[in-house]
């Protein structure tokens, strides 16, 4: 749950290094276009005319669907269980 929230808000550090590089916002090579208006995310979101309400409860709806994909996954015996692996290591 917390890395979700932290991939969708765009603060994950990961994301923040692939997106945004040093201290600028990433493009493509060639392209001298941002692929985000502003970081973080939810501020694009604000600049692209979304009400922050409307940004805040599309958060929620994605965060709720993380949450029941991970305690699916956990219910179900694991990421391994789904792909097929070895569930126990000895």
């Amino acid at each position: 749950m917390a890395c979700s929230r932290r991939l969708i808000s765009g603060d994950h550090p990961a994301l923040r290094h692939a997106l945004h590089g040093h201290r600028h916002a990433w493009h493509p090579p060639g392209d001298h276009q941002r692929v985000f208006k502003m970081a973080p995310l939810q501020h694009h979101f604000e600049l692209a005319g979304w009400a922050e309400t409307t940004i805040v409860v599309r958060f929620w709806m994605i965060a709720a669907m993380f949450t029941a994909l991970g305690l699916w996954i956990f219910y179900r015996g694991g990421a391994a269980d789904l792909l097929g692996g070895v569930t126990h290591v000895r």
